[in-house]
């Protein structure tokens, strides 16, 4: 074990040192969520009566789209690697435990390591955009409708600002009606949220 320990520790290190560097300065993070990118249809033959909830299934899709998960990041299974092989080179020249304790001590390392290390890349990432983006910035520019805003509740809007790709939340400006999949002109925005208004007519008006 103690060779499967050594290589994993020398690949995972060994991308630590590229990444420090520069050489993985565009990260294979999802940072952009998982977003639904497809409507809730309800069926002509669908009987409401029996409990169908519109409002709830919206709902959900909200709280889906604002999950990450550090999975997709290259940087996770990199530092994983890194604390893998390295806590188990460790523990095998210290003489701590017997297999398969270490490698199973191991894993939850290289698991918490990845983990924290994707996350602190992400947090990073995001104070640096908000640093380098301005309000100006998002002003006049088109994005598309991910998720329709419904009542009190704002929807959610891609768009590309200086090179990335955000989502944001976003309502729609008064007299607009936005839905699912439309494209739409960002018109203001208020700290984290955007009023955004229909591209065709507000252009044209």
């Amino acid at each position: 074990m103690l060779a499967l320990y050594v290589v994993t520790g020398i690949i995972g290190l060994g991308l630590i040192i590229v990444s420090a560097i520069g050489g993985l300065g565009h990260d294979l993070d999802v940072d952009h969520n998982i977003d639904i990118d497809h409507s809730v249809d309800i069926d002509h033959d669908v009987d409401v009566d029996h409990g169908f909830d519109a409002d709830h299934a919206h709902e959900i899709a909200h709280s889906v789209s604002d999950v990450w998960l550090p999975f997709f990041s290259l940087r996770f299974w990199t530092y994983l690697l890194g604390g893998f092989g390295g806590f188990g080179v460790l523990l095998t020249l210290l003489g701590a435990g017997q297999e398969p304790t270490r490698m199973i001590a191991s894993s939850v390392v290289g698991l918490i390591v990845g983990t924290g290390a994707a996350s602190l890349y992400r947090w990073m990432n995001r104070n640096q955009l908000n640093s380098s983006v301005g309000e100006r910035d998002f002003v006049g520019l088109v994005a598309k409708v991910l998720v329709a805003p419904q009542g009190n509740d704002p929807g959610k809007v891609r768009v590309e600002v200086k090179g990335d790709i955000i989502d944001m939340h976003a309502f729609p400006l008064e007299g607009h009606a936005i839905s699912q999949g439309d494209e739409v002109v960002v018109v203001s925005i208020d700290g984290t949220r955007l009023t955004v208004a229909e591209s065709e007519r507000y252009l044209n008006s």
